[in-house]
């Protein structure tokens, strides 16, 4: 099966995920806590009025461990932002299609790019690239439109890495302009199983003093909260390191994994800063310097501190790429979350005044296939920043395929801004579309039809999850829903926020639905359920507790 046409979104469109408050641009990095999908049973029953109108111990990872400064007080208060940029149009194209992609230059390229990629100016206007191709880097010289034109490299390894790490590879680069001295940001592993299919992540630097021809190990900088486990759910994935420099910083950006007394808890997006002189300071030295992770007021050590999420409600995260953005004045980051066989996979873009607090998300691109290792590259050359155009490459795997690698693409998207931040919506009348409302569990029809949201149930748990909102609960109080049931049972509202991760009964409210020939409005008052308060970042309706066909004239969340 080919891989589907990625369907896009204009900017004003939003779709599921979530989006959390942050820290101003000071110092550093971060702290974790993940959502757990409730289940709906009985909580507190609202009103509803009558018809109206029709969230073992770590090996030694270097041979030269940097001491860690102690932890950090008073981080400044988060730069809030509900609002997202708004988006003027999106064009996407295969640069490679399988054949080509898995034999650049004749090359065995078979793993690429597997993760984020970076590169620098090369000769002749063309640009030379650095990507994972599998557990070793591959280095190639091409343009923006053929960026394996020429392999120098397929099996490029850092030299003096340690031998614990199975797969240790590497793609975003920093050219110190001083010195010319290039840093790549490696992902590596520990296989912990001996073949990879359970593995416990890090993020080390590696320096070339040629070019990028070779690169020796510095040392690891980001480690997990929680230690390698065997025994623990797979896997404790950090992502490909990728970075950006603001105020004198690198802020970092990667996934956590939190012990909470035995029990673990992913952080699905992190960040850890350093001061840019310090870490090449360190990097001309052969060393690495010392990284803190945000944990929300404070700070804590790179190696094994906790991190706090800096999504509002801490939504699912796969791969990520981030850039400064000068049109914008922010940072921008797109976010793919990839479901494989299971769901459907998804591109966002999201933004940030601090690097800390991040925007809601916005719908860049979605399809029924694995898509992953995004990587934001500006049309320019410019490798720090963007302006109100870019480049997003990523690769696609189609769901028939029993792992990623067959039939894989690489594709580029470019997305212009229009320059403009906007506000999500938070009233959804179904006149035409969903309203980037997905449908979650139990339903096996889900389309507007006749200015209505039709949803056939297909057992008694059907649920649905907005769009990304940003909602400030100072403002919004009340959830209103007009809809048609075919039998008697109870409706309920969850939401995700900053005062609670995940969907989670006590944080949800259930009302009595009617059956009824005509549709009936419902007004829920959420001001005193516990959690509502701060900013909402998603809700999720589960509009009946039984098998019954249900249709929904409006969605509003008001005053």
């Amino acid at each position: 099966m080919d891989v589907p046409e990625l369907a896009s979104v204009n900017g004003m469109g939003v779709t599921a995920a979530r989006r959390f408050a942050f820290v101003a641009a000071l110092l550093l990095m971060l702290t974790a806590c993940s959502g757990d999908g409730g289940t709906p049973s009985s909580s507190e029953i609202i009103t509803t009025t009558a018809p109206e109108e029709p969230a073992t111990v770590r090996p030694p990872v270097d041979e030269r461990p940097v001491e860690q400064e102690p932890d950090t007080p008073e981080v400044p208060p988060p730069v809030e932002s509900v609002r997202f940029p708004e988006i003027d149009s999106i064009l996407s194209r295969v640069i490679y299609e399988q054949a080509e992609r898995a034999s650049l230059d004749g090359r065995d390229t078979f793993f690429w790019p597997d993760g984020n990629i970076g590169f620098t100016p090369a000769e002749d206007g063309r640009y030379r690239f650095f990507a994972a191709n599998s557990v070793v880097s591959a280095r190639t010289v091409g343009t923006f439109d053929d960026p394996g034109a020429t392999v120098e490299s397929a099996n490029m390894r850092i030299e003096g890495a340690s031998s614990e790490f199975a797969y240790l590879a590497g793609g975003p680069i920093y050219r110190d302009p001083g010195s010319g001295m290039l840093i790549m940001f490696y992902h590596a592993e520990r296989h912990l199983d001996g073949i990879g299919a359970i593995f416990h992540a890090a993020i080390g630097l590696a320096a070339s003093h040629d070019d990028g021809q070779s690169f020796q190990d510095l040392g690891i900088i980001l480690e997990t909260n929680a230690e390698p486990d065997l025994n623990a759910r797979c896997c404790a994935d950090m992502g490909g390191a990728p970075f950006v420099i603001h105020d004198g910083l690198f802020f970092l950006y990667f996934r956590d994994r939190i012990d909470d007394s035995g029990v673990l808890r992913d952080v699905q997006l992190a960040v850890a800063t350093a001061p840019v002189d310090e870490v090449v300071a360190a990097a001309v030295d052969g060393r690495t310097s010392v990284w803190r992770k945000y944990n929300g007021a404070t700070t804590e050590p790179g190696l094994g501190g906790r991190s706090k999420p800096l999504e509002l409600g801490n939504p699912t995260t796969n791969w990520h790429s981030v850039s400064y953005n000068t049109a914008l004045q922010r940072f921008v980051m797109v976010v793919s979350t990839h479901g494989a066989m299971i769901h459907p996979s998804d591109l966002y873009l999201v933004a940030s005044e601090d690097g800390y607090a991040w925007s809601p998300r916005v719908l860049l691109t979605s399809c029924d296939c694995e898509l992953t290792y995004p990587s934001i590259i500006s049309p320019d050359g410019n490798p720090l920043q963007t302006n109100d155009a870019f480049h997003v490459y990523y690769v696609t795997t189609p769901p028939d395929q029993e792992w990623r690698w067959h039939e894989t693409q690489l594709h580029r998207m470019t997305v212009t801004l229009t320059g403009n931040m906007v506000t999500a919506d938070h009233e959804w009348e179904f006149e035409t579309d969903d309203g980037g409302w997905t449908a979650l569990n139990d339903m096996a029809r889900f389309e507007v039809i006749e200015g209505a949201l039709l949803i056939e149930p297909t057992g008694v748990d059907p649920y649905m999850e907005s769009p990304s909102l940003g909602l400030s609960t100072d403002e919004f109080t009340t959830i209103e829903v007009r809809m048609t049931v075919d039998r008697n049972g109870a409706g309920q509202f969850f939401f995700s926020g900053s005062e609670v991760a995940g969907y989670q009964e006590a944080h949800s409210k259930r009302f009595p639905v009617q059956r009824s020939d005509e549709p009936i409005t419902y007004t829920i008052d959420m001001s005193n359920v516990s959690g509502w308060d701060g900013l909402v970042s998603q809700i999720r309706f589960d509009p009946i507790d039984q098998k019954a066909v249900v249709e929904v004239d409006y969605i509003r969340v008001l005053p």
